[in-house]
């Protein structure tokens, strides 16, 4: 995206971080306010003053900017899924660095070391942890750092060495499920999962994301249609937009047996979907036509 489109355009730096924000944020915004209320209705100690470590102005900034939305509390963050927004969002604002350093002529090799070097030594420090902490740049700059470098020596991996990996990865993952001492890898507190067995859940997840990175990196290298494009943007609406409802769904049918949940949550899934489909077509569709424009009124001479 940054050499095709906003690379070529008068300010390439600024109109790339506006056009970022306005593909965020307006989903975002809609979403949060619904998980907020839906939080609220179900847990009234939710944004309440008292609770413990209360800071209004960052909490504020975080529910409008999305910045700093994976630290908070969840006494004030709602939407549990934006997390990954705020990975995304820090991405954007380190990108126009790492792009800057990577440009610098010879010295470009010494700083793609560099960054590389430290895009791991996060990980690890990450990984290291047993306690849980919030996911940041840091942990998840190593991800970035690898697209990133794929796309400046326009590399393409091969579809055969990419079916190995995807075939290997399927084939770990349906170990995992099958072996019972491995199963945890794959699973959270609430299936038995202890705090060991998640920190060795985090090391062997991170792993085999390093690992299909050629997989994920053949993807987004394809020729994409309208069809698929139109996909991708309302995935991440339905992505935002499922959290409320399914917190719903868990707080009036948690106690039901897990077959006996299935009518129910067909029907919340369901709903996500319609309800999806009218934020992305009355709301989310509009606004990104106005920013495509935006973007390309901005195309240099």
């Amino acid at each position: 995206m940054w050499e095709n489109k906003y690379s070529r355009t008068d300010n390439p730096i600024l109109v790339f971080f506006i056009s970022r924000l306005v593909r965020l944020l307006p989903v975002f915004l809609v979403a949060n306010l619904v998980a907020a209320i839906v939080q609220r209705l179900v847990d009234p100690s939710f944004l309440s003053p008292n609770v413990p470590g209360w800071n209004w102005i960052p909490a504020l900034a975080s529910n409008l900017l999305i910045l700093g939305y994976s630290s908070l509390p969840h006494s004030q963050g709602a939407l549990h899924v934006a997390w990954s927004l705020d990975v995304e969002m820090q991405f954007y604002l380190a990108f126009p660095v790492f792009v800057a350093l990577l440009s610098r002529g010879r010295s470009a090799a010494f700083w793609a070391a560099f960054l590389g070097a430290a895009c791991v030594a996060g990980l690890l420090i990450f990984l290291v942890q047993l306690s849980p902490n919030p996911r940041n740049l840091g942990c998840c700059g190593l991800y970035f750092f690898l697209g990133l470098m794929a796309a400046r020596a326009n590399w393409r991996p091969s579809g055969s060495s990419v079916s190995v990996i995807a075939c290997a990865a399927v084939a770990f993952v349906a170990v995992c499920w099958f072996v019972p001492d491995w199963r945890f890898l794959f699973e959270n507190e609430k299936h038995g999962a202890t705090a060991i067995d998640y920190h060795h859940k985090r090391i062997a997840q991170a792993v085999l994301a390093v690992f299909t990175a050629p997989v994920a990196l053949f993807t987004v290298t394809r020729p994409s249609g309208p069809t698929d494009r139109a996909l991708g943007e309302y995935t991440y609406v339905m992505y935002l937009i499922h959290w409320p409802v399914i917190v719903l769904h868990a707080h009036y049918f948690a106690g039901l047996a897990p077959l006996a949940r299935i009518p129910s949550l067909l029907v919340a899934w369901l709903a996500i979907a319609a309800l999806s489909l009218v934020v992305f077509r009355y709301f989310d569709q509009p606004i990104e036509h106005i920013r495509k424009r935006w973007v390309s009124s901005h195309r240099a001479a």
